[in-house]
């Protein structure tokens, strides 16, 4: 989590918000089933996997955001949050 200068342990059943909850990180969210988009948040390094993209448009993905919500990490990664 950049922006917040912190870090969490990601274990690969955890999503960026539920980590970011955790360490007191504020991620805006809503539905927490990946449809909406508030917890969008920008990938800057590493790789994610995601169960639903639907609130991700072709300009997103290009733009390397993720759903913070969906994302749960494939190994380090970094966010801006």
């Amino acid at each position: 989590f950049v922006k917040s200068n912190k870090t969490a342990l990601l274990t690969p059943d955890k999503t960026i918000l539920e980590a970011s909850e955790e360490i007191g990180v504020n991620i805006d969210y809503s539905c927490r089933v990946g449809t909406c988009g508030i917890c969008k948040i920008r990938l800057l390094s590493g790789t994610v996997t995601m169960a639903v993209e639907d609130a991700l448009d072709d300009d997103d993905r290009a733009r390397k955001i993720i759903l913070a919500c969906q994302a749960k990490a494939t190994g380090a990664v970094a966010v801006d949050a």
